[in-house]
C-alpha cells in the first residue's frame, strides 16, 4: 500500500486575479479508492455528508455565488468521490477524466487489468483530482475542505 492516504499540490496562496487561477489538485491512495468504490453507499451516511458540505459551504460566505446545494457526487453508488462542488461557475473538484472512466466506465474490466498489472510487480496508481473553474481564493479554501472533510470521514470506513 502506498504510505500516503492524499496528497494536495499546487494550493499556493498569492496575488492571482484572473479568472480559474486558483485550482489545485489532490491525489488519493489507489487502494482507498478500490475500497471506497467497492463499499456500497448507506443514504444515512450521504444525507450527513451533504449537509455537513453544506455547513462548510455557508462557512465560506459562497452563498452570494449562488444556491447551495448537495456538495458531493458519488461514483454510482459507492462512497467513491466522483466531484466536489460550490457555487460559482461550475467551480469543482473532480476526478480526472481517465480516472473516472476507470471508476465509472467498466469497472469490472478496469479491476482485473489492475489486478493483473499488479500480480506483475506493478504499483497501485494513486487517483486524481482536478480543480476546475476556481476563480477565487474561498472557492479553493471551500473545496480543498470539502474533499478533506470526505477523506478523512470515509478513510475510517475502508482502512
Amino acid at each position: 500500500m502506498n504510505k500516503f492516504i492524499y496528497e494536495i499540490s499546487d494550493f499556493i496562496p498569492s496575488n492571482r486575479c484572473t479568472l480559474g487561477a486558483w485550482g489545485f489538485f489532490t491525489s488519493l491512495n489507489g487502494e482507498i479508492a478500490i475500497k471506497l468504490r467497492e463499499l456500497k453507499k448507506e443514504n444515512r451516511i450521504e444525507e450527513i455528508l451533504q449537509q455537513q458540505g453544506r455547513k462548510i459551504i455557508t462557512g465560506f460566505k459562497l452563498d452570494k455565488l449562488g444556491k447551495i446545494k448537495n456538495p458531493y457526487q458519488f461514483i454510482e453508488d459507492s462512497l467513491l468521490l466522483r466531484s466536489a462542488l460550490v457555487p460559482g461557475d461550475a467551480c469543482d473538484l473532480s476526478l480526472q477524466d481517465s480516472d473516472l472512466n476507470n471508476f465509472a466506465g467498466d469497472y469490472k474490466r478496469y479491476k482485473e487489468s489492475l489486478d493483473e498489472y499488479i500480480k506483475k510487480g506493478g504499483e497501485m496508481p494513486s487517483v486524481q483530482y482536478i480543480s476546475h473553474n476556481v476563480d477565487s481564493q474561498q472557492q479553493a479554501a471551500a473545496l480543498l475542505s470539502l474533499w478533506l472533510h470526505w477523506a478523512n470521514t470515509t478513510k475510517f470506513l475502508v482502512t
